[in-house]
């Protein structure tokens, strides 16, 4: 059973700008579960690696397709996720003790939890208002691509590439969203919402590849049950997907506000439980 919830929570959390690293810090919190380990965490990666390369075929089919076709709108985007890539690689590799650290306490999950709320607002102040806008397909993209980014307009430059990657880093704390700061970053340097929001889905896909690397020796070495670690799996994959799905429709109709408001109500319960 908690197998089952965690994995569920991992896969909707990972990906919804509410912070994943929070809520597997939060729902044992709340729960009296023991933490299953960083062990545990990274199987669960597995679930939402496999969720965000599902989702995005056809995309990466495309990038990889640009690196035989010498494609320049394609090996732009590459380049730029190599770019936005580098920051959390180079503090995950030099600051993962001190993190780790960290995500041992819920009172500064909490608060954390806030920063993160007002990141959001400032990122959905400074957009444009929500609409119905259509999602834009990869297929589509080729027809109508322009010259500075996929999809939309303003497209992502190379400075903006490393501010939201940047972004990205501060998600190693738990409380801060990496989902929730990448897009609202690319907000704030006036990205269009599914540029905003597409950018960031791909460019988790090194970042969870990198912690599952990080992190593999120890899964070897993890007491959890394999039937626990299957379930975990699958249902982070299953939840995981959705949330792909339901943000990039979400993000283009209603905005980011009320993600805000979800941790704003969550970082008070823990700050007023007075525990952690």
């Amino acid at each position: 059973m908690r197998a089952l919830v965690l994995g569920l929570v991992q896969g909707l959390t990972e990906f919804l700008p509410v912070s994943s690293s929070a809520h597997l810090v939060l729902v044992p919190y709340f729960a009296g579960w023991s933490r299953p380990g960083l062990a545990f965490d990274v199987a669960l990666h597995f679930g939402t690696l496999s969720a965000v390369l599902w989702h995005f075929r056809s995309d990466l089919v495309m990038l990889a397709r640009s690196l035989l076709g010498n494609d320049e709108h394609g090996l732009r985007w590459l380049t730029l996720l190599v770019v936005a890539s580098a920051p959390v690689a180079l503090v995950g590799a030099t600051l993962e003790t001190q993190i780790a650290r960290v995500f041992s306490a819920p009172s500064w999950t909490a608060w954390l939890l806030l920063v993160m709320a007002f990141w959001l607002l400032a990122g959905e102040r400074s957009a444009r208002p929500p609409g119905a806008v259509p999602i834009v397909t990869a297929t589509q993209e080729e027809q109508t691509q322009d010259t500075d980014g996929v999809g939309g307009s303003p497209g992502i430059g190379w400075s903006a590439a490393l501010v939201v990657g940047v972004a990205q880093a501060a998600a190693l704390l738990p409380g801060i969203s990496r989902s929730g700061s990448t897009i609202a970053t690319g907000l704030l340097l006036g990205v269009d919402r599914q540029t905003a929001a597409r950018f960031s889905f791909l460019l988790s896909i090194p970042a969870i590849v990198g912690a599952i690397s990080v992190e593999l020796p120890k899964l070897a070495a993890s007491q959890v049950a394999p039937t626990e670690l299957t379930a975990g799996v699958i249902a982070a994959f299953v939840s995981g997907l959705w949330a792909i799905r339901w943000l990039l429709r979400i993000i283009s109709t209603r905005g980011l506000t009320g993600f805000a408001v979800y941790l704003a109500l969550l970082a008070t319960v823990v700050l007023a439980t007075g525990r952690g």
